[in-house]
């Protein structure tokens, strides 16, 4: 194409922009026309003994992909009769979930657990709702693994 190699290089960072980060917590690393996306890494608090509390986002669908390790997706339901459900799915590698927005959840992750997060860059506190969540006294369903992809 008539271009030097230093040319093209150059070309290649104006169309392409590479992120990572394997650090422990969470942090978003991408956003563009209204979205991000963040790595969430080792996070002590979603281990099972710290996890107590559901979250659901008002304004957003939350896409899930775990890329390495072990998680859990536990998904809320509400009841008259019986209050709160958590349905537990155990997450597949490289598999996208997507939890709808309003709907109740968290997550429960292993030690060295890798999970992509996709959501409305403007998900925050100020359109999130949460609950308190005590895992020993909470119905949970075991569910297993998520139904197959189309």
């Amino acid at each position: 194409y008539g271009k030097t190699e230093k040319e093209m290089d150059l070309m290649l960072e104006d169309v392409l922009d590479v992120q990572s980060w394997n650090e422990p917590g969470y942090r978003s690393l991408v956003f563009s026309d209204g979205w991000r996306a963040a790595m969430l890494n080792d996070v002590s608090r979603f281990y099972r003994e710290n996890v107590n509390e559901l979250q659901r986002h008002n304004t957003s669908d939350e896409l899930f992909i775990l890329l390495r390790g072990h998680c859990e997706l536990l998904i809320g339901e509400v009841s008259e009769e019986q209050g709160m459900i958590l349905n537990r799915v155990t997450l597949k590698p490289n598999v996208f979930y997507t939890v709808r927005r309003g709907v109740w959840h968290s997550h429960i992750l292993e030690k060295d657990t890798s999970v992509a997060v996709i959501e409305n860059a403007d998900v925050g506190q100020m359109n999130t709702d949460y609950m308190a969540l005590d895992l020993s006294t909470t119905e949970i369903r075991e569910t297993g693994e998520a139904p197959d992809a189309d």
